[in-house]
């Protein structure tokens, strides 16, 4: 379900035509580039795992590089057209060498697309600080990115960002909503009190979106301007335009 809304996204905001090289950086199982395949653009994944690797190939047919993010950059020989970092970036090193190589790779007016949890920028005090440091800062995440800081990083390796889109990673079920219920997959997995409920609650909230998925109604939902942070479910679509070579 994830894969189709990206899909859907990064075709509204690029300019990107059939027979187009698209390279996904840390492809997990190939859902997203299966659909690109399907709509006769070229594709590469980059694959560490080899349990996701053997999916990728099986259940897809996919070319599928089976080293890490540095060493496929190095191997690749033509120019992309696209990069996707979907939930991949927070966790690499040193994300402005890697952009820096994706710069070097891309054709003039080649597109980045990543997407990943957006930081909380408030004081380091509450619920909100909590949730923050229970479930991103101390999980395998190496960098935290919000919007500006994004921004930042993508402008200095030679970027353009036009497209910032902050949403909620999942809707929630009416029912659920309407009971006070905050269905957030992560939390689930770390919380120990009271599972089975959550796990029902879960179910209950996946045979929602699956609904909404068959009927062609995406998964996700648009968050409000000026709304404070939603939690560890907030996350940040970015479209970004190789403006310049980088130095």
């Amino acid at each position: 379900m994830r894969a189709a809304s990206q899909y859907a996204f990064i075709k509204k905001n690029t300019n990107l035509s059939q027979g187009s090289l698209v390279v996904e950086l840390g492809c997990s199982s190939g859902n997203l580039l299966s659909i690109f395949r399907r709509n006769d653009y070229r594709v590469i994944g980059v694959e560490l795992d080899n349990y996701k690797v053997q999916n990728a190939i099986r259940y897809s047919g996919l070319e599928v590089l089976q080293c890490s993010v540095e060493d496929a950059l190095d191997m690749l020989d033509e120019k992309v057209d696209l990069f996707i970092f979907s939930h991949v970036l927070e966790h690499i090193l040193e994300p402005k060498t890697i952009l820096k190589k994706c710069n070097d790779l891309l054709v003039r007016g080649g597109y980045v697309y990543i997407e990943f949890p957006n930081s909380y920028l408030g004081k380091p005090t509450g619920k909100a600080w909590d949730e923050f440091k229970t479930i991103l800062l101390e999980s395998e995440h190496i960098n935290n990115f919000s919007t500006k800081s994004i921004s930042y990083l993508l402008s200095s390796c030679g970027f353009d960002v036009p497209v910032k889109y902050v949403f909620l990673s999942q809707k929630t079920a009416p029912i659920l909503k309407k009971a006070g219920i905050d269905i957030k997959v992560d939390h689930i997995l770390k919380k120990k009190k009271d599972r089975i409920k959550m796990y029902i609650y879960l179910l209950i909230n996946t045979l929602y979106l699956a609904f909404l998925y068959t009927n062609g109604i995406d998964t996700i939902e648009k968050k409000e301007r000026n709304k404070r942070w939603a939690g560890t479910n907030e996350w940040l679509r970015i479209i970004a335009i190789k403006e310049r070579d980088c130095e």
